[in-house]
C-alpha cells in the first residue's frame, strides 16, 4: 500500500534517499546529512509538498506544487525524486508510487506535473514509461562543476 510518509519513517527514508543519491549523477556534489534530514522534514510537514512511500519504505516519491514561474496562474507539480530500491524493482511499488503522486498533484490543483529521470538510472526506460503515461519530453538539463 502507498501512503504519505511520516517522521517515524525518517530513518528508513534517510537510507533510501542516500541509496538514491549514490546512484545519481549528483553524487559528486557530496552528501549532506543535515540537508537530507531537512528535506524529509519539509516534504512530510509542508502542505504544498509530499513524500509518499510503500508500507515497507523500500520506495519513495517526493515533490511539491508551486506556481509555474512563467504563468503563476498555473500550478506545477515538480517531482524531486522517485526511487525504488534494487530488491523492490520490478514489483508494482514504482507504479503505485507514480499513480499516487499523480493523484496527489491533481488534488493540489496542479495544472501539470513535471517528472524527471537521472541519466544513469535507465533514462530510456523511464522516458518510455512517461510517454506511455501521456507525458512528453520538455527539458534536458546539463550540470558542470565550477568550484
Amino acid at each position: 500500500m502507498i501512503r504519505k510518509a511520516t517522521l517515524a519513517d525518517k530513518p528508513l527514508l534517510f537510507q533510501l534517499l542516500h541509496d538514491f543519491y549514490r546512484e545519481t549523477d549528483y553524487y559528486f556534489l557530496g552528501w549532506n546529512e543535515e540537508s537530507t534530514s531537512s528535506l524529509i522534514d519539509n516534504l512530510v510537514t509542508n502542505d504544498n509538498a509530499t513524500l509518499l512511500v510503500n508500507d515497507e519504505v523500500t520506495g519513495c516519491i517526493g515533490g511539491c506544487v508551486v506556481p509555474f514561474w512563467m504563468n503563476t496562474d498555473k500550478k506545477v507539480c515538480q517531482e524531486l525524486f522517485w526511487y525504488v530500491d534494487k530488491n523492490t524493482r520490478g514489483s508494482k511499488v514504482a507504479v503505485g508510487l507514480f499513480k499516487s503522486f499523480e493523484a496527489w498533484a491533481k488534488d493540489q490543483g496542479a495544472a501539470f506535473i513535471a517528472m524527471s529521470s537521472t541519466t544513469n538510472l535507465d533514462p530510456t526506460g523511464v522516458g518510455a514509461f512517461y510517454k506511455r503515461k501521456g507525458y512528453k519530453a520538455s527539458d534536458i538539463s546539463y550540470i558542470k562543476e565550477v568550484i
